[in-house]
Formats: C-alpha cells, sequence, structure tokens
C-alpha cells in the first residue's frame, strides 16, 4: 500500500472583482498556505485556480492547476500522482480555512493496508472563527467540509467528489480523535455568517495551536 496525501483546495475567483480577489488571496498567504506549510506530515497542496492564473500558492509549494469542467480529479489529482502510488488519500480545504499543525500526521496514523476503501476520514473538532472581531467558538460538525477520503488510484474518489454535508452518508466513515483540528473563517466575503453572533473567546486563546491567527487578534 503506497499512500499518497493530497489537499485540494477550490479558489477560482475569475468572476470575481480585482478587489475580491486580492482579499482571498491575502487570506489563503496568511491563514490557508502557512497553516499546510506546518504540516508535520507529508501532504502535496493542489490548488484549482482561475483560467488565467499561475503559480498561486507556490511559495508554499503548492501545485496550481486548472479545472476541467466538473472533473476534480483530473484536474487536481490525477497530475501530482507520484509513480507507484496505489491509494491517494485527499482532504479537502477552503481557501481561507486553517488546519492545526498535525491535522494530516492525525488522519494519516489510521490509514492502514487492512482498511476498507473507500473511507471517510472526519475530524470533528475545531473552531468558528469571526476575523473581524477576533473572536471563536468551538464547533463539533460531523460532517465538516474538512473531510477525507481514502481511496484507490484506480477508483478515483476524493474529498470533492459530495457536497461535504452529504459525504457521511456516502462513505463508510471513521472520527479520527477529539481534539481540534482546524479553523472555520469567517470575513466580509464569507458567504455565510457562520453563526458570528454566538462567538464568545478571543482568538488569543487557540494561537499556541494555531498561530497563524494570531495577527487577527484584538485586545
Amino acid at each position: 500500500m503506497n499512500v499518497q496525501h493530497i489537499i485540494i483546495t477550490r479558489s477560482t475567483y475569475d468572476a470575481q472583482p480585482a478587489d475580491f480577489k486580492r482579499r482571498r488571496r491575502k487570506l489563503m498567504s496568511e491563514l490557508t498556505g502557512p497553516s499546510i506549510a506546518a504540516q508535520t506530515a507529508p501532504v502535496l497542496w493542489s490548488i484549482l485556480c482561475g483560467q488565467n492564473e499561475t503559480g498561486v500558492g507556490a511559495e508554499f509549494g503548492a501545485r496550481c492547476t486548472h479545472r476541467k469542467g466538473r472533473n476534480w480529479w483530473a484536474a487536481a489529482v490525477e497530475p501530482h500522482i507520484l509513480p507507484d502510488t496505489t491509494h491517494v488519500l485527499t482532504t479537502r480545504m477552503d481557501d481561507d480555512d486553517v488546519l492545526a499543525p498535525d491535522f494530516c500526521a492525525r488522519v494519516q496514523r489510521l490509514v492502514d493496508p487492512a482498511i476498507t476503501v473507500p473511507t471517510l476520514f472526519i475530524l470533528p473538532y475545531g473552531y468558528r472563527a469571526d476575523l473581524a472581531t477576533g473572536r471563536c467558538q468551538p464547533s463539533y460538525h460531523t460532517a465538516n467540509q474538512f473531510c477525507s477520503v481514502l481511496s484507490t488510484v484506480r477508483a478515483k474518489r476524493h474529498a470533492l467528489g459530495e457536497k461535504h454535508g452529504k459525504m457521511p452518508r456516502v462513505f463508510r466513515t471513521l472520527h479520527v480523535d477529539n481534539q481540534p483540528a482546524w479553523v472555520w473563517t469567517r470575513h466580509k466575503d464569507a458567504k455565510s455568517p457562520g453563526g458570528r453572533k454566538t462567538m464568545h473567546h478571543n482568538l488569543s486563546e487557540i494561537t499556541d495551536v494555531f498561530p497563524c491567527l494570531k495577527a487577527y487578534c484584538r485586545n
């Protein structure tokens, strides 16, 4: 069993104004990129970029590719599979969110030759964070977007194959552990408020685990 781990991020904003794209790239460079670069286990970062973009995330070693219709595997996974790889572990991540440094290591520890594939791995504990106010709140979500799928190369199953809320109904699911693993950020360009009014903790309380959030702490 030769497993390769790939984080997939969709970051296509061809139809958005230049200021919107600039703000998203800033969040990626301050939050998402550093949290992936800090991973304690080997992982490749594949970013699906806009049609006219190249080199997005290159400072963090990311591979920038372009979508090919709805075939996410062909665009984000297949070009990066190393020779002799038999299984691919894919993790879904948005371009404005944060992973704990040991996120990938914790998932990889459960990968075993005897495991049934495909399998969905969920780390259900994390935080919601409002970057504008510097507030956060613990979160428990058993179908969150930070999901990982183990598949054979031949089967081509991956973490973007379904909407994340449906994934546990499609795949055999394992909950990895009960430790904080991710931060779902809210900001002016986020599609949903994410319960900002219910965030009662300071971001400074979680920067030991998520150090890239220090710049967003408020007094």
